[in-house]
C-alpha cells in the first residue's frame, strides 16, 4: 500500500537489523565516553600529554643507522622484532659499522620524532575488540 510511510517508528532508521539493545548501550557507553574523555583520564604517559600539549617547533634528523633501521622497521607489515633482528643480522653482514639501533630504540625514535606513543590494551586473541570502553572490565570475548 503506497499511504503507508517509507520508515514506521519501529524501524531501525538507517541502524542494522541485527542490532539489539545489549549493542545499542554499549555504543552509547562509547559516544559518552567520547564526550568525556581527557588526556588525563586516556592511558597516555604524562611525557605525551606534555608533548601534545607543547609539541616541538623543531625538525629532528635521524642518523643514516637511524634511517635504515627505521626503513626497516616500516618495510615489513608485521614489524615484529625477530623479523627486525634478522633485517639487522643481514645488514651488519654488509656493513658493521652501520649503526643500526635495536628494536626497541627503532620504536623510541618513533615515538620521539611522531611524538605518538603506544597504548597497552589487552584485546580479544581474535581480534575481536579491545576491552576499553564499555569492555573494559571483562576478561573474555563477549562475541567469540
Amino acid at each position: 500500500d503506497e499511504s503507508d510511510p517509507e520508515v514506521s517508528y519501529t524501524e531501525g532508521q538507517g541502524a542494522p537489523s541485527e542490532a539489539r539493545r545489549k549493542e545499542y548501550r554499549q555504543a552509547e557507553h562509547s559516544v559518552r565516553a567520547l564526550k568525556t574523555a581527557t588526556h588525563e583520564n586516556s592511558g597516555i604517559n604524562d611525557e605525551t600529554i606534555a608533548w601534545l600539549r607543547s609539541p616541538p617547533h623543531s625538525t629532528v634528523t635521524p642518523t643514516g643507522g637511524e634511517r635504515a633501521g627505521l626503513r626497516m622497521y616500516m618495510a615489513r607489515g608485521d614489524a615484529s622484532e625477530d623479523n627486525f633482528a634478522d633485517d639487522c643480522a643481514v645488514f651488519h653482514e654488509l656493513d658493521p659499522g652501520a649503526g643500526i639501533p635495536l628494536y626497541y630504540e627503532v620504536k623510541k625514535l618513533i615515538s620521539n620524532l611522531t611524538g605518538i606513543h603506544a597504548l597497552r590494551v589487552n584485546m580479544c586473541t581474535n581480534s575481536c575488540l579491545a576491552f576499553t570502553g564499555p569492555f573494559e572490565d571483562l576478561t573474555e570475548c563477549p562475541q567469540c
